[in-house]
């Protein structure tokens, strides 16, 4: 074979070569976007997930503080209840002294 044929075989051999190379480079800049596009789908769901994991646990603790809250208010209610009763009662005790001295 001559110097000639050599250089033409080479440069065909290259030239699929290059070829070759351009499809994988194609290749792996699609999966390289690919990839970028599922790390924001994981960071968006991430953050979905870490966002709905503390509105959950603040809606538990809103409930139990509302709880609470209901319970005291409830207790208040029915001390207030008491004092007001007792109160209306020496009412009518006083009431029927003013009488009674009348």
């Amino acid at each position: 074979m001559s110097s000639v044929d050599v250089h033409v075989i080479a440069e065909r051999v290259s030239e699929v070569v290059n070829r070759h190379l351009l499809e994988i480079h194609r290749r792996v800049d699609a999966l390289e976007s690919k990839v970028k596009k599922l790390e924001l789908d994981v960071d968006t769901l991430r953050s979905q997930m870490i966002e709905s994991i503390v509105r959950s646990a603040l809606s538990i603790k809103l409930e139990d503080m509302a709880t609470a809250v209901a319970v005291k208010v409830s207790s208040s209610f029915s001390d207030t209840a008491r004092e007001v009763a007792e109160a209306a009662r020496e009412l009518k005790e006083v009431a029927s002294s003013i009488r009674g001295a009348a």
